[in-house]
């Protein structure tokens, strides 16, 4: 099985066993200290789409943007939750 697969599959089983996924892009570490530690409610708005496998990659148009038939999710794709007591 090529890594490209190992690592989708991975990824799909993470997500569906997982209470929560992490995924830092631009967020300062005193962010992710504070919703770690339930000082602040995690949210959070996704600005692309991503892949759901290595055909999804390779399959892009550059000047196209959100394109894919079948992202893992859409670009704004919005996820929050309450804050919880440290």
């Amino acid at each position: 099985m090529p890594v490209e697969a190992r690592v989708t599959d991975l990824i799909e089983s993470t997500l569906a066993y997982s209470g929560a996924v992490l995924a830092h892009s631009s967020s300062s570490a005193r962010a992710l200290r504070d919703v770690a530690f339930g000082r602040e409610a995690p949210e959070g708005k996704l600005p692309l789409d991503p892949s759901r496998d290595m055909d999804s990659v390779r399959a892009p148009q550059s000047d196209v943007p959100h394109d894919l038939p079948n992202p893992l999710f859409r670009s704004g794709f919005v996820l929050s939750g309450p804050a919880r007591e440290p």
